[in-house]
């Protein structure tokens, strides 16, 4: 059984219950609700675990109290996702030091006190989206960051590893959103002129995304104009999908993660202190596929809250019969078809846990590239963007400083884009030109031979082929 509630709820006490897990969550977001359906998944498996959620609507006062209930029930186990990190630090500290074994999963803490710490590596996505800026972006760029609750440690590293990257090359103008879509839409519908933005980076989608509607409500001209970047992969996949999102980044909820290691935990199991979660980046290469996969993965999970549902059913009708004494002769009867019943659920939830691995695992695959492969794509990116805008740069330089053929070349970069290099480098140099336009003050000449073109007839040619609209219209 799992209790979701937003205070503590009651603890189970049936036999069957022979461990109870709080779990101290933090907000109620799309990414922590795909997180909670991971978890129901993933405690479906243990028939003698008992999850108790209490949930903080964001507010640390609310958190520590549910966190010092969850001490004074003396739970098995305890997973904290803190609000913020600091506040969240002593009580966290103090279930640890009680023996009660204690996972925090997604944001830190500010102590190495606790038995495990699970969650992505948020420098490096905040490392990773000024990487891609970097790449589709040219510098001297206007970036607005919309930053996280500031005590919390995601927001913080994500800033951190976003701010090392691009720091001295782009103007970045920061509004801190508090991880929430409302707070975000007010602050940007305060900026007086949105004219300078060339880029919004918010550290979750969803105040992405309400930026977009912020700037759209106020300018649709701006909103068409302006790109958006969010984290999560969330909301994000369908926001990539439709073009509200230039590009989101993966932050993996890990829900059955965290509920396998609790259960390896409290069987005795030694388990590492830090667990890393994989991230990468989603744009419109692979969120079509991401999205398919993610809507069966669902659908597989409803089909097994709903058997589960019709299991407990049958199991509640069974104590009830069993309650009568009246009714001995026909408790065996039920007793006999409860089991039956029971048996063939069972192995229908079995058949569908294991079919809901192998999608979360075919899922993670998707999300998840080579390393080989994404050292290629940086390296490549890296030398189209100091070389673009020399005209002499073709395929063969590009081959040449790779180190590979023209062939292997065009193979590997047809496999990964399924276009050609030179489509890949004139697509390049025209999304830069494209970028100088938007900012105005340059001629078409001036812009054709900044970003690499050898004649301002050729470049317009093939910038209308692209855009549909000649480079003076845009």
């Amino acid at each position: 059984m799992v209790s979701v509630c937003p205070g503590l709820c009651s603890e189970r006490t049936d036999a069957v219950s022979r461990y109870t897990i709080g779990f101290s969550q933090s907000a109620d977001d799309r990414w922590r609700q795909i997180m909670m359906i991971q978890m129901e998944s993933e405690v479906s498996k243990y028939p003698n675990l008992n999850l108790i959620i209490s949930e903080a609507h964001n507010d640390t006062q609310t958190q520590i109290r549910q966190i010092r209930d969850f001490i004074d029930r003396k739970v098995d186990l305890l997973i904290i996702s803190p609000n913020e990190s600091e506040p969240i630090t002593p009580i966290a500290v103090e279930a640890y030091r009680k023996g009660i074994p204690t996972i925090i999963w997604d944001r830190k803490i500010q102590s190495d006190e606790y038995t495990a710490y699970i969650g992505a590596d948020n420098y490096a996505i905040g490392r990773s989206v000024g990487n891609y800026i970097r790449a589709h972006f040219p510098a001297g760029s206007t970036i607005l960051e919309i930053q996280g609750l500031r005590g919390s440690s995601p927001a913080q590293e994500r800033h951190k590893g976003f701010a090392d990257v691009v720091d001295g090359d782009y103007r970045v103008r920061s509004i801190v959103g508090d991880w929430l879509p409302a707070v975000a839409k007010s602050k940007v519908g305060d900026i007086p002129d949105l004219s300078g933005i060339d880029l919004v980076f918010a550290h979750n989608d969803d105040m992405a995304l309400a930026a977009y509607e912020a700037i759209r409500e106020r300018s649709p001209k701006d909103a068409k104009r302006i790109r958006f970047i969010g984290v999560d992969a969330i909301a994000g996949v369908d926001a990539v999908i439709d073009g509200r999102l230039e590009a989101s980044f993966l932050y993996p909820p890990g829900g059955e993660y965290v509920i396998g290691e609790a259960m390896r935990i409290l069987g005795g199991a030694q388990v590492e202190k830090n667990h890393t979660l994989p991230s990468s980046i989603v744009d419109t290469t692979n969120a079509e596929t991401i999205k398919a996969q993610s809507d069966q993965m669902l659908d597989y999970q409803n089909h097994i809250n709903t058997q589960k549902k019709e299991l407990d059913q049958l199991n509640a009708g069974y104590r009830s019969v069993r309650s009568g004494l009246i009714l001995m002769f026909l408790l065996v009867i039920v007793l006999l078809a409860t089991a039956v019943l029971t048996f063939i659920a069972n192995s229908k939830i079995r058949k569908r846990n294991a079919e809901l691995e192998v999608m979360a695992s075919q899922r993670m695959e998707a999300f998840t590239k080579p390393n080989a492969e994404d050292l290629f794509k940086d390296r490549l990116y890296d030398i189209m963007e100091r070389s673009y805008d020399k005209s002499d740069f073709t395929v063969e330089s590009m081959s040449e400083t790779l180190g590979m053929s023209r062939v292997h070349l065009y193979r590997k970069i047809n496999e990964i884009y399924g276009i050609a290099p030179t489509e890949l480098l004139r697509t390049y140099r025209l999304r830069k030109a494209a970028a100088m336009l938007r900012r105005g003050g340059y001629t078409i000449s001036e812009v054709a031979y900044s970003v690499g073109f050898s004649t301002p007839g050729y470049f317009s040619k093939c910038f209308r082929e692209m855009f549909g609209v000649n480079p003076s219209d845009f």
